[in-house]
């Protein structure tokens, strides 16, 4: 049997995984898929007066038990919640991961965007990926309220997994106060459902322009994948 190709879900803090759940769900026994997160969203509980210390093992448990759900691996960045910089250390060090890996596509956070670790996350990665040398496809997803501009290229039905996908959201117990992980992402799930004539879809732009030898998008292997 032929070694599976890698597919990367990177997002700045763990529940921004949510922007793309779906479609990991849909990927499960086709790619090896992994997580990787930035930073540990040490600072998600500051207003519940928990330390840092004690939010990263809240937050590390949560996505672990993500990762289990999905079968996927977990990476993290170690960069600071609220103090995400593209520095050179962390680029290298996810290239050197990348390299390791040549993953067929890797998806992060669309940009601009209002929360400035997302904008350092991607600006990280696609350092990463020149530093390494390689050319995987590479999408973004969007974050309720907080992309700017956004403008997807990829729509992907995930009406058969969106309850997997609730579950996951209310994994991040400490993000989902009165599950409002839940409502953000089944709302933003319903309009983008709507412009396929779809329950449920998740939205992606493409940035087909860094890759050197074209070829069909990993969408075109899913059942689900729509172009806009």
């Amino acid at each position: 049997m032929s070694k599976q190709e890698s597919v990367i879900f990177m997002g700045a803090h763990p529940d921004d995984f949510l922007g793309c759940a779906g479609t990991a769900l849909l990927m499960r026994g086709l790619f090896s898929l992994h997580i990787w997160d930035y930073t540990h969203g040490e600072r998600g509980l500051e207003d519940q007066g928990i330390s840092m210390a004690e939010c990263t093992q809240i937050r590390f448990r949560e996505e672990m038990l993500v990762a289990e759900t999905i079968g996927a691996e977990v990476r993290f960045f170690d960069e600071i919640d609220g103090e995400a910089f593209a520095g050179r250390e962390t680029c290298e060090k996810m290239a050197e991961s990348l390299a390791r890996l040549r993953p067929r596509a890797v998806f992060t956070h669309w940009f601009p965007d209002r929360h400035p670790d997302h904008c350092a996350c991607t600006c990280a990665l696609l350092k990463a990926v020149r530093l390494a040398g390689i050319s995987p496809e590479i999408y973004f997803y969007e974050e309720t309220s907080q992309s700017i501009g956004f403008s997807p290229r990829w729509l992907v039905d995930i009406s058969s997994v969106m309850e997997e996908k609730i579950k996951i959201a209310r994994t991040y117990v400490c993000q989902n106060t009165e599950d409002i992980l839940v409502r953000h992402k089944t709302a933003d799930a319903v309009f983008r459902g709507s412009q396929i004539l779809a329950p449920y879809a998740e939205a992606f732009a493409g940035y087909d322009f860094i890759r050197k030898h074209p070829a069909p998008s990993i969408f075109q292997q899913l059942p689900c994948g729509t172009a806009v």
